[in-house]
């Protein structure tokens, strides 16, 4: 789990990575995402949690599944992307869309990488 960096609050822990029970939806891989061509996803919120390996969090949906996108910090290249595509007011993307793909580049896990596309 994270360290608090000297914050009061106690850190959360990320029930969907224990296999605890959960109401959030699962975190999307970029092998969760066609290995050709571009998906067009639509917010359903956007959070600012602390978890264990994300400080923010997009929920949206691709068709009729819902996913989340963990935002690591505020120098996340995919969160500025978000932030050129949709405005700088995360209140105001709910409802909007965005296009992502399956990038060439790997996770440390192996995973292909996930890009937004601008």
């Amino acid at each position: 789990m994270a360290p608090n960096f000297g914050t009061d609050k106690p850190d959360k822990h990320d029930s969907r990575s224990s296999g605890g029970d959960s109401s959030y939806s699962d975190f999307i891989k970029g092998s969760d995402l066609p290995s050709r061509g571009t998906v067009t996803a639509k917010i359903t919120g956007f959070r600012e949690e602390r978890l264990e390996y994300s400080m923010y969090q997009v929920d949206f949906v691709i068709g009729k599944k819902a996913w989340t996108l963990g935002l690591r910090n505020d120098q996340d290249g995919r969160l500025r992307a978000l932030v050129k595509v949709l405005g700088g007011n995360t209140d105001r993307w709910k409802g909007k869309t965005f296009k992502m793909q399956r990038h060439s580049k790997t996770d440390r896990s192996g995973n292909p990488r996930i890009q937004i596309v601008i």
